[in-house]
């Protein structure tokens, strides 16, 4: 505790946090002739005037989910009181036989795997011919105060699990064609020789 306490104190006074003592801030202001501290004391007079009257940070209408993040197509196939399960179906004739179940931390929304169409795991992914599902958490209010560890489990892992294999199955009947695992054998020099 003493170590980390003294480390934050260390990093305050830390050069790189002073104008006369930070080279790239210096370098800059020279090239820029100070455009750049008067654009760094604009932008706070603006965040303390948005913190002062509550209003909304800048530009927060460019990340609507839906819109501008978490774009890959998804529905809801399952939700409860602690989760919602969103299932991504592939974007490919040829379809992986095993889904993928992706749980974020219970902390993050589900949209952080899924924020842009060039920066998506789930849109990579069902491109690639994964079906994806994605635990989406519930944010939690005073209600949930009394949720254990084992609550995260049961509702949301295994809750999640067992609406997965109620789906799967109904899969296995369409008409796409299954890729199947490569299987590696070792020759006898060692090396990774695929069958």
């Amino acid at each position: 505790m003493v170590s980390f306490t003294v480390r934050q104190l260390l990093d305050i006074f830390a050069p790189s946090n002073f104008i006369a003592t930070n080279p790239e801030v210096l370098s800059r202001t020279r090239a820029q002739s100070g455009a750049n501290l008067v654009r760094g004391w604009l932008n706070f007079l603006q965040d303390f005037k948005r913190a002062l009257f509550r209003q909304r940070p800048v530009d927060v209408e460019e990340f609507q989910v839906g819109e501008h993040v978490a774009v890959t197509p998804g529905k809801v196939i399952f939700r409860n009181e602690l989760i919602e399960l969103i299932q991504y179906n592939p974007a490919t004739a040829e379809v992986y036989a095993e889904p993928l179940l992706i749980v974020p931390a219970w902390i993050m929304k589900y949209y952080i795997l899924d924020l842009s169409p060039r920066n998506s795991l789930a849109k990579y992914l069902v491109e690639k011919g994964h079906t994806v599902f994605m635990i989406s958490w519930k944010n939690p209010d005073s209600h949930d105060r009394d949720l254990s560890m084992d609550d995260y489990r049961s509702l949301g892992v295994m809750a999640a699990l067992d609406a997965i294999s109620a789906v799967v199955p109904e899969k296995k009947n369409t008409h796409a064609r299954l890729l199947h695992r490569r299987k590696y054998t070792v020759d006898s020099r060692g090396s990774d020789g695929q069958r």
